[in-house]
């Protein structure tokens, strides 16, 4: 058996050393969690390394942590950020409404409201006593 071999068997192993490092960090992520509004679980998708060798096909070296996925609700998502999306454009609505209302006055007696109310009443006195 060559020191390649040997160095070949512990990569392999030092591969699944690591990748089992990480996915119990994840766990202990996930347990410490627990309780925390609003986290949700992740898991570590793992993958084989491997060579393809002409003379004995595919061989294995390890394996290899490729990402780290969350366990979400797609659906629960996209609804959450659309619904986020439409608060935050009505909010910006709600306060360019209240920055007109702050400059005409309103709600107030000497609001705009109450100065057209007036000039109205008045067109509609003259309308009716034209010869006043």
């Amino acid at each position: 058996m060559g020191s390649s071999n040997i160095f070949g068997i512990l990569n392999i192993g030092t591969s699944g050393i690591m990748a089992s490092q990480i996915a119990m960090d994840i766990a202990g992520d996930n347990i410490a969690n627990a309780n925390t509004e609003g986290y949700s679980r992740k898991k570590l998708i793992q993958n084989a390394m491997y060579r393809k060798d002409a003379g004995m096909g595919a061989m294995g070296y390890g394996v290899f942590s490729s990402k780290v996925e969350r366990y979400r609700d797609e659906y629960l998502d996209t609804k959450i950020s659309k619904t986020t999306s439409e608060y935050g454009k009505f909010k910006q609505i709600d306060m360019g409404m209240t920055r007109v209302e702050d400059m005409l006055l309103e709600p107030q007696e000497t609001g705009i409201s109450t100065t057209l109310n007036t000039f109205w009443n008045t067109w509609q006195d003259l309308a009716n006593n034209p010869h006043d």
